[in-house]
């Protein structure tokens, strides 16, 4: 592993004890690390894979068992999408959506002895149903623009309204509902306003605990 560059969660948590014990006193990157934990690491030499960015990120914001969930939602998208994607970028997601909403079903590939196969997957991904009218599309289109509102602990998604659509749907629905739930972490310029303000605000003693099993670090 080169110096400083991260390649994975892993590799992140091997190193968190070094770092704790260099840089855990520190009070100013303590509190960039509250705002956003993979900022605060860049600030002392560290770099990240985009692989592992996104990795650590998820970890943060959903924990463990919240971050597999979000990679299994996300590889149920693609697979009716039939590609990867920013799910954050309106603009992509839109147009993927557009794609497989507006596309009817390709016949079986008789000739090549798939049939069964390809109904298979045809209805793991959605892609058994006929075309979507326009209507429909754009309906659901305008909705993705519209954010999730979560008031007095009520969830209210306007896509919800189209869950039995098609088969993306129902993933994009859970998707939309941990990230609305679950704060992302702070801009850079969030950040680092809060560490200006450090000492106007009322924390003082923060400490963070790492828990081992069997020699590891969790």
């Amino acid at each position: 592993m080169e110096k400083g560059k991260i390649s994975s969660l892993r590799e992140l948590q091997q190193q968190m004890p070094r770092i704790l014990e260099q840089h855990g006193k520190d009070p100013s990157l303590t509190l960039l690390a509250l705002a956003n934990p993979l900022l605060a690491l860049e600030k002392i030499g560290y770099s990240f894979s985009p692989e592992a960015r996104d990795e650590i990120e998820a970890h943060v914001r959903f924990g463990k068992e919240g971050a597999a969930k979000v990679e299994a939602l996300k590889e149920q998208i693609f697979a009716a999408t039939g590609k990867p994607f920013d799910l954050r970028d309106a603009s992509a997601l839109q147009q993927n959506l557009s794609a497989v909403l507006s596309k009817a079903a390709a016949p079986p590939d008789i000739k090549a002895g798939k049939p069964k196969a390809d109904a298979v997957r045809a209805k793991a991904t959605g892609a058994d149903k006929l075309a979507l009218p326009k209507e429909e599309v754009d309906a659901i289109l305008h909705s993705v623009k519209q954010p999730v509102k979560v008031v007095g602990g009520k969830l209210t998604d306007p896509l919800e309204a189209f869950s039995s659509k098609h088969a993306v749907i129902v993933p994009l629905l859970e998707f939309r509902r941990l990230e609305a739930t679950h704060p992302r972490l702070a801009e850079k310029s969030v950040a680092e306003a809060l560490v200006k303000q450090k000492d106007k605000l009322p924390l003082r003693n923060i400490s963070f605990r790492m828990n081992r099993a069997n020699g590891k670090v969790k």
